[in-house]
């Protein structure tokens, strides 16, 4: 396999295109550990039985984290 240089490429037809810069990506996962909100919604997912009472309280998790990723 040949390396080419950027004129090589050009001149063979290629086209180079500059992308915009991507979204920033932020690391949320420190203040999800030290929420005791979540921290407790966590738990309490894993103490209930019912499929609904747990359909509700995922969707508080949800919730929860949307609101940590707004205001923290």
């Amino acid at each position: 396999m040949k390396i080419e240089t950027i004129n090589e490429f050009i001149a063979r037809g290629g086209e180079i295109v500059i992308a915009k810069p991507g979204p920033n990506k932020f690391d949320h996962s420190v203040k999800y550990r030290k929420d005791k909100e979540l921290i407790a919604l966590r738990l309490l997912e894993k103490q209930i039985k019912d499929p609904k009472d747990k359909a509700k309280v995922e969707c508080a998790i949800m919730s929860r984290i949307e609101i940590l990723k707004v205001i923290l």
